[in-house]
C-alpha cells in the first residue's frame, strides 16, 4: 500500500546565529525557532523550548531555509526513542524524549523507533506546551 505524506512548509531567512545549522550532514532536520527578526529562523539553543518547526535541506549561512511546521516531516533525534513518543527538542536542536517532570514544549511525536543521530518520521506542529504538574 502507498503512502504519502503533507508537510506545510514555508521559507525563511537564517538568522547570524545559525549555530550547527549548516553542517552538510547534522544541519538537516533540525529543530528551529522564530529569530529576533522578522521571517527569520536560528536553531533552537534551549532544552524544552518552542519550537517553530524542522529545517528540510541544507542551510547556508544568511540563505534562506525551508522550513516544515505542521504534518509528517523527518527529525533529528538526541537521544534513543520509541514510536508514539512525545518529543522535545534539545539544546541542539535535536529531538529527545519529553519528561514531564519539567516543563517543556512538546513538538512532535514519534512515528518510528530511533537511536542518537538518527532520523526518523514523526508528526509536527500543534502539541503546543504541557506544564508542570
Amino acid at each position: 500500500m502507498a503512502s504519502s505524506n503533507l508537510l506545510l512548509s514555508r521559507s525563511f531567512h537564517v538568522s547570524s546565529d545559525h549555530n550547527n545549522l549548516s553542517s552538510n550532514t547534522t544541519g538537516y532536520f533540525k529543530a528551529v525557532r522564530i529569530s529576533d527578526a522578522d521571517n527569520q529562523v536560528g536553531q533552537v539553543l534551549t532544552a524544552g523550548a518552542r519550537v517553530l518547526g524542522f529545517t528540510q535541506e541544507p542551510v547556508k549561512k544568511d540563505g534562506y531555509v525551508s522550513v516544515g511546521m505542521d504534518g509528517i516531516s523527518k527529525v533529528r533525534l538526541g537521544n534513543t526513542v520509541a514510536r508514539g513518543a512525545a518529543l522535545s527538542a534539545d539544546a541542539t536542536g535535536r529531538l529527545v524524549n519529553y519528561l514531564g517532570s519539567t516543563s517543556k514544549h512538546i513538538c512532535a511525536i514519534a512515528l518510528q523507533s530511533g537511536g542518537t543521530g538518527d532520523v526518523i518520521e514523526a508528526k509536527i506542529g500543534g502539541f503546543g506546551f504541557e506544564p508542570t504538574a
